[in-house]
């Protein structure tokens, strides 16, 4: 592949090639230490000031030729020196010095690694075998390997897979229709045992096509053409499966919107307008107008259980903007002896350069409680919902400023109040949006240039939130296990309270104890304020850990820690380092 500068930095080092020398810094004064590479072996050497020689610390045999890399790496804290070599069939062999305590050593020799790569990038070791990335972590005195994503290129469309124990691959979609100029990232999400192969192919040169982006698993289109990507797991071509990416040349006169025309079906009793849409390319316009006809027939098998029955049909376009398109499909159905007429309601969202139709998972960063998030709106909301409804009830829909979700007609709530809504703030999702998020990009669209460093920053304060909300969330579920085990207090009230305290462990035994919910007091403060709640008149007694937890310490320690005490109003505050 390819280098690009943007993606990828490697250490500068000065070498002498005609001594084969090479001046590295592992820590000590600058210029005092450096390679000598002999045909036979590497020599690790420092100059000492009090002889004026070089002396050499370290040696290592050479077998074969040699690359170098340097630079920072955050498990020793200290800069290291990579030597490795990438055999003709695609091997990788490696080692890594550096210092620990002063001391030389090598920290790291890993032989034969398959289609290996291996870099240093913002602190991190990072080394590829096929497909799959991992990242050199030290845990107490060892060295281990855990398993690496990579990180999404700005803009670019990401195709994810993975490859199960079966050795079958797993991917959503396998044909996609770009502009030409459009980065394509392909990566692969697990990391198990089979190794895979990525053949690209092409009628026409690929490097005509594609411009490679390096230690990215990514590609740009710069060429109008069709190239397809092969993916081989464990080498076996009877369960490869093939991705193809065709690239058009886009012409448009207002950028960023779609054409959207008005269409008509017409029966005995039935007059539904409903929208079709003229994308960049015909083939992904007949298979979004495909669909929106294959979800009002389906609406109308939902509605309809009636011969006498009149139907009328209409769209909305919410959203329109950006390369992102929110339609809603609605149908109303009058059946003879009903009071109200029934409405029934469908909706997509979808990225019109690539066709991709999202899911309401596919808004929200990964691994993230979305769920929760979007519950306690529900709850919040002044509707009708006293529990959060079953997720497959959900449809949602994007307008400029809010994620509207909306649930059946009549389920909920009486027919005549029509199909309840939930509107929620886009600005207030933040917390569960990543930076390649089509609703962050959107809004990102909307604020324009001169707000973006903003937004930015309100991505990363309102994570930083969600981290901690989401841990006092696990507090306030481990004291609710703890109480329905009629938690015996540890830290009992004080004596001559006796009432009190039975009264507290009868409140407990029946479950009726109250949270007053999480609320955030400020992110500039130096620490961070939270209130998690009340036992009815029993609160929460002023306590402080560190923030970030540490990984050992669990909401349930954090609950047993808790002191109950009366008729006070106290805060848990989390202190940031």
């Amino acid at each position: 592949m390819t280098s690009s500068m943007i993606y990828s930095w490697r250490y500068t080092v000065n070498t002498d090639p005609i001594s084969r020398i090479t001046i590295i810094h592992l820590g000590g004064e600058p210029g005092t230490e450096r390679i000598w590479e002999s045909d036979q072996a590497i020599h690790f050497q420092h100059y000492d000031k009090n002889t004026h020689t070089w002396v050499t610390e370290l040696t290592r045999e050479k077998t074969m030729p040699v690359d170098m890399v340097t630079g920072f790496w955050n498990a020793i804290m200290n800069n290291v020196v990579v030597l490795y070599t990438i055999t003709g069939g695609g091997g990788l062999y490696y080692s890594v010095f550096g210092r620990v305590n002063g001391k030389l050593l090598e920290l790291l020799k890993v032989d034969g690694i398959a289609s290996g790569d291996i870099w240093l990038e913002q602190g991190r070791l990072l080394v590829k075998e096929c497909s799959k990335y991992g990242e050199w972590i030290r845990q107490g005195e060892h060295f281990v390997m855990i398993p690496y994503l990579l990180p999404s290129v700005p803009g670019a469309l990401r195709i994810e897979y993975a490859i199960d124990d079966y050795g079958q691959v797993r991917i959503k979609s396998k044909q996609f229709v770009v502009p030409v100029g459009t980065v394509v990232q392909i990566v692969r999400t697990d990391w198990g045992a089979p190794c895979d192969q990525i053949r690209i192919r092409s009628e026409q040169h690929v490097d005509n096509l594609v411009a490679f982006i390096q230690r990215r698993a990514a590609a740009m289109m710069i060429k109008p053409g069709t190239v397809e990507i092969d993916i081989v797991p464990g080498f076996d071509w009877n369960h490869a499966v093939t991705v193809r990416i065709e690239a058009i040349t886009v012409r448009r006169i207002r950028p960023g919107k779609t054409k959207v025309i008005s269409a008509q079906l017409r029966r005995p009793l039935l007059t539904v307008e409903l929208p079709q849409v003229e994308l960049i390319h015909k083939h992904m316009s007949g298979k979004i107008n495909s669909l929106i006809l294959s979800i009002i027939i389906r609406l109308m098998g939902q509605a309809v259980s009636s011969s006498s029955y009149i139907v009328k049909g209409s769209y909305s376009v919410p959203y329109n903007n950006h390369d992102l398109l929110s339609l809603v499909l609605t149908l109303d159905i009058y059946a003879s002896g009903s009071a109200h007429s029934q409405t029934v309601q469908d909706s997509l969202f979808l990225n019109t350069k690539t066709g991709q139709i999202y899911d309401l998972s596919e808004l929200f960063a990964k691994g993230v409680s979305y769920e929760a998030v979007l519950n306690r709106f529900l709850l919040a909301a002044n509707g009708p919902f006293s529990n959060p409804p079953p997720s497959n009830h959900r449809r949602y829909y994007i307008t400029n400023h809010d994620l509207v979700l909306y649930y059946p007609m009549g389920l909920y709530s009486p027919e005549a109040a029509g199909i309840p809504e939930v509107r929620i703030p886009l600005d207030k999702l933040l917390s569960v949006l990543s930076p390649d998020s089509p609703l962050y990009q959107m809004m990102k669209s909307e604020q324009g240039d001169s707000n973006e460093r903003s937004l930015e920053q309100q991505l990363a304060t309102s994570r930083d939130d969600y981290t901690v909300k989401e841990q006092l969330e696990e507090v306030k579920s481990a004291l609710h296990a703890l109480a329905m085990e009629n938690w015996e207090i540890k830290h009992q009230i004080e004596t001559g309270k006796k009432k009190e305290q039975a009264r507290f462990n009868g409140l407990l035994k029946e479950g009726k104890y109250v949270f007053s919910g999480v609320s955030w007091e400020g992110p500039e403060d130096a620490w961070r304020h939270l209130t998690v709640g009340k036992y009815y008149d029993y609160e929460i007694k002023e306590s402080s850990i560190p923030y970030p937890l540490p990984p050992s310490f669990t909401a349930k320690d954090y609950a047993n820690q808790l002191i109950i005490t009366g008729d006070r109003n106290h805060t848990v505050t989390f202190y940031s380092s």
